[in-house]
């Protein structure tokens, strides 16, 4: 068959998705990837997968540029005659799938979490509520990453129940993401919390850095490492000049964008997840403690199904703004305070949940069965 991964950009096809690729060019299908093109998509076409490349403006509000996308996308479905396209993202999800119904081809919608237009009701809320409601009407079926994000479109009459099926996230690659050698806590200060994040006000940056920052005062060596690319665009951007004050003051390490945070993971002590919205499943959640970092998350749908409390991190939670960042300052300071031996243990219950319950072999199960239902 040949098969079409629709995404606003190359990097989250290569990023998350390449061992599926792999698993379903193994079993004899054709990849194509329809996005929009960047530095990923030359690494997409030497994996083997066809590519057309297609601009995506997944925050746009101008209906005539969805239109446009609209039309594009049906142009080339036409063309490339696909025999199954998986959609992603709210843009993909809403146009690829109208699009494919037009050319009466079979389309899964993924719904990869709520994001920014579901955390703050404005009027993109209403937009996005009206065309996942369309998705509903012509997907054949609709995908969760956590059971939270299927029951909200089930409360809100989305998409029909029996059109829902629910994943365990995207999978991790727990071979890929593992330690090289047997993982020895770091004796030497300071202490090392990381962040992999958009840098988005909306992920919490902003309460990791005074989070640090509190704790430096009460006299703990810590550092406070941030790693993800800037989003200078996005409505909800986290001011540089921020950014650049919190370095300035020692709470903040940024490290700028990689393309393997293991290298980087691998040299921190604790993962402290800040967002404050709903994610599907974080993907850099599954990779921290993939990697047997202790984590610690907020009480949130997604996070919270990453995390045994206690056990392999902590979950944060508060009725306002305020108390959950001193929830998350308290919970950053009970992790410090742990021995080596008990960090060590919590980082493996971690892996161990991520290789029970997140590996990329358990969602490849189900997109197998998917395609083979649709042959």
């Amino acid at each position: 068959m040949l098969i079409a991964f629709v995404s606003p950009n190359a990097w989250t096809v290569h990023q998350f998705r390449l061992d599926i690729i792999k698993a379903l060019q193994n079993d004899g299908h054709t990849i194509l990837v329809v996005a929009a093109r960047d530095a990923f998509a030359d690494k997409l076409e030497g994996a083997g997968c066809r590519f057309v490349a297609i601009p995506f403006n997944n925050r746009s509000r101008n209906p005539l540029t969805d239109w446009w996308l609209y039309r594009r996308l049906k142009k080339i479905y036409a063309a490339e005659k696909p025999d199954l396209i998986f959609h992603y993202a709210i843009k993909a999800n809403i146009w690829g799938s109208l699009a494919a119904a037009k050319n009466n081809i079979p389309a899964i919608a993924v719904v990869t979490g709520l994001g920014y237009p579901f955390a703050h009701k404005k009027i993109t809320w209403y937009f996005a509520k009206a065309g996942y409601r369309l998705v509903g009407q012509h997907a054949s079926e609709v995908w969760f990453l956590n059971n939270a994000d299927a029951d909200t479109f089930r409360e809100l009459d989305l998409v029909p129940s029996h059109k829902i099926k629910l994943l365990p996230g995207e999978g991790i690659n727990t071979n890929y993401f593992q330690r090289q050698a047997p993982y020895l806590r770091r004796q030497a200060h300071p202490f090392r919390f990381i962040l992999c994040s958009r840098l988005l006000k909306s992920k919490g940056i902003t309460r990791y850095a005074q989070s640090i920052a509190a704790l430096q005062q009460k006299g703990y060596a810590v550092e406070g490492w941030l790693l993800g690319l800037p989003e200078p665009n996005h409505p909800d951007k986290l001011p540089m000049a921020d950014l650049e004050q919190w370095q300035r003051k020692g709470w903040i390490q940024y490290k700028g964008a990689s393309d393997d945070v293991r290298l980087w993971l691998e040299q921190a002590d604790a993962y402290a997840f800040t967002s404050y919205y709903s994610e599907g499943i974080p993907r850099s959640l599954m990779e921290a403690a993939s990697m047997e970092l202790p984590v610690v998350v907020p009480d949130l749908r997604g996070c919270r199904d990453l995390v045994k409390d206690g056990i392999s991190g902590f979950v944060f939670s508060g009725s306002n703004q305020q108390q959950q960042n001193e929830a998350l300052q308290q919970k950053m300071e009970n992790i410090l305070r742990l021995s080596a031996d008990a960090r060590n243990a919590m980082g493996a219950a971690g892996r161990a949940l991520m290789q029970a319950q997140f590996d990329t072999s358990r969602v490849i199960v189900i997109y197998r069965e998917t395609i083979a239902k649709s042959s």
